[in-house]
């Protein structure tokens, strides 16, 4: 990004990641500003799990409140012939970006579709996104 939409310096960029293991959500609430919007332009998610006969698939949006901004699914199989139907780690560049208003935080949901063989009975997803604060 360049020129009038980017404000706060010379590197107004932020990167936030964590796991979530089954079904939940984290509210990213250190990415907010009150004065700047946030613009979402990258995200990187991954399976993850202790066991390697862990098996499953999640759905993994991008929310604002109650309004889903965006919507992918990872997964990871144990079939012996390496045949999956899920992709392990999804890394999605936003063009347009996803742009959050000031003071709104952007909420990382994930919902286990299927699951078995997992350590602790759950496959976790890890996620990180990053994009730039913009004038609102």
């Amino acid at each position: 990004p360049a020129g009038a939409a980017v404000s706060m310096g010379e590197n107004p960029v932020f990167s936030s990641g964590g796991t979530v293991n089954g079904t939940g959500n984290r509210t990213l609430s250190s990415l907010v500003s009150p004065d700047h919007a946030i613009v979402i332009t990258d995200v990187v998610l991954t399976t993850s799990d202790g066991y390697s006969s862990c098996f499953g698939n999640t759905r993994v949006t991008i929310e604002n409140g109650s309004t889903t901004l965006a919507s992918f699914s990872v997964g990871a199989s144990n079939d012996s012939r390496s045949n999956t139907l899920y992709k392990s780690q999804l890394v999605g560049t936003l063009r347009s970006g996803i742009r959050l208003a000031p003071g709104v935080a952007p909420i990382v949901s994930m919902q286990s579709l299927s699951e078995g063989n997992c350590e602790d009975g759950s496959m976790g997803v890890e996620y990180t996104v990053s994009g730039y604060y913009a004038h609102p």
